[in-house]
This record gives structure tokens, sequence and C-alpha cells, in this order.
């Protein structure tokens, strides 16, 4: 007969993130990382946006997990550049950044260069950001197995 000792677990961790800026006009929803006009913050990306405004673009949406050449297809849009405008709604939406589409809409048609340098900067800093797992809990798990196992035979009945 097999004895089974009972398990304890220890060191159960849980998730901190820090470095979370929220905002006190929309409760549950942040600020932007910089400004729409604080291209000078990362040069880098600056340079790139007014040098080769397309390459920072397709940069843009790979980094947000969407095709590489998707803002190619700008062109092909009307007044309002289309594809800018869902990119930068869908990462408003997806980090709960404060703002509207009708503020959106006005950024893009007017500001796109701009537009992409703080996306760019936003999704970099969002990058950069860490996660702590702590430990901060003990758990003992205990159980009580039966003394025995019935054997089961299979087969066709006898």
């Amino acid at each position: 007969m097999a004895m089974i000792h009972p398990q304890v677990m220890t060191n159960q961790p849980s998730v901190v993130t820090t470095g979370v800026v929220t905002s006190t006009l929309e409760p549950g929803r942040e600020v932007w990382s910089s400004s729409l006009f604080s291209c000078f913050d990362d040069m880098e990306i600056c340079c790139l946006g007014y040098c080769f405004p397309c390459g920072l673009a397709c940069q843009v949406s790979a980094d947000h997990g969407e095709g590489l050449c998707l803002p190619l297809l700008e062109s092909m849009s009307g007044i309002v550049p289309a594809v800018a405008l869902g990119l930068r709604i869908s990462v408003r939406e997806r980090y709960r950044i404060k703002g509207s589409i009708f503020e959106d809409c006005c950024i893009v048609t007017f500001c796109g260069t701009c537009s992409y340098c703080q996306l760019a900067r936003e999704l970099k800093e969002r990058r950069c950001r860490h996660t702590q797992v702590i430990s901060s809990t003990t758990v003992q798990v205990t159980s009580n197995p039966p003394a025995y196992y019935p054997v089961q035979v299979y087969g066709p009945p006898q």
C-alpha cells in the first residue's frame, strides 16, 4: 500500500504593475505618455517621422501587431487618413487612454506625422514598463486520498 504525503505549496505569486499614470478626468482612463507635440523627447522617432514618415507609419503598425504594409493603403482613402485613424483609436482603446474618435480624427487629419510620432513613443513606453512578480502568500494544500485504489478490469463480462 503506497502512502501519499500531503503537498505544501509555498510562494504563491501575485502580479503588481508599476508606472501607471491615471487621469482624473475620466475614471479608469490613462493619459498619453507624451503629448502630441513632444517629438523632441525621442530624437530617433522624431527624425524617422520627419525624414521617412511612411517608414515610421509602417513601424508603428507592426509594433501594434498589425500588418507592416497596412499604412501603405492610406493613399486609397479619402480626406481622413483611415488607417492612421484606425491605428490611433486601436492604441487608445487597448491602453484605455482618454480621448474621443472626433479628437483622433482631427489629429490624424491635420497633424498626421505628429500623431504617428506620438503612437511610436507610446508603444515604446509601453514596451519599457516593467511588471514585477512578488511572493506575498503562502498556501498549504492538503489532500486525503483514499487508502486504496480499486482495481478495474476491462474486457468482456464473464
